[in-house]
């Protein structure tokens, strides 16, 4: 019997430290990137290449409100400061491709899947983001990180030199091992906790 309950405070403790640890890190990564989300009209294949337009609009315009020196606070600062930019070049968007769909952006912390971004995912969880809604905003959704700039435009991954140091420099050396070595064995197991424990 007292085997079975030390056995059993083992466990406890165990999934403890677990539940706790996935929860620093995830707090950590959740508030280390600024993320975007746009959501398309329908999923027809004109709303969905309607959504993509957008997104490379808004993308364009968010460059252009930046330096590229931006820090984390400075581009959500940015992005909360120009919601009516952004929103009018959405909108521009919208009636340049012949539809008279509303646009509605906010900012604010929503829930995102988890996302791969060339050699770096991130796990699901609520993020600080912009989110921009196409007409009924019951289309597939597109997803991106504005800072640092991973976002895919056009095609291409838009990925200045100095994304890859400005992740590293927003988080601890043990977070950014998870997002940017999760494909091995030690660092898979530790991502896996975060989305199980998210």
């Amino acid at each position: 019997m007292k085997r079975i309950i030390t056995a059993l405070l083992i466990g406890l403790s165990t999934l403890g430290i677990t539940m706790e640890y996935s929860h620093l890190l995830s707090n950590e990564l959740q508030n280390s990137v600024y993320r975007l989300h746009v959501i398309a009209n329908s999923d027809e294949s004109y709303d969905q290449e309607l959504k993509l337009k957008v997104r490379d609009r808004v993308i364009r315009a968010m460059d252009n409100l930046t330096d590229g020196d931006d820090t984390l606070e400075e581009a959500k600062n940015l992005s909360s400061d120009n919601l009516t930019y952004l929103c009018s070049e959405a909108i521009k968007e919208v009636r340049n491709n012949g539809y008279e769909y509303p646009v509605t952006i906010k900012t604010g912390r929503f829930p995102f899947p988890t996302k791969q971004y060339g050699n770096i995912s991130l796990p699901k969880g609520k993020y600080e983001g912009l989110k921009i809604s196409i007409g009924s905003g019951k289309g597939q959704n597109w997803w991106c990180v504005l800072y640092p700039n991973l976002c895919f435009v056009d095609g291409v991954v838009k990925m200045p030199k100095d994304s890859t140091e400005k992740l590293k420099g927003s988080m601890s050396k043990e977070a950014y091992s998870v997002v940017k070595n999760n494909a091995t064995p030690k660092y898979k197991l530790k991502f896996k906790v975060l989305e199980l424990f998210d």
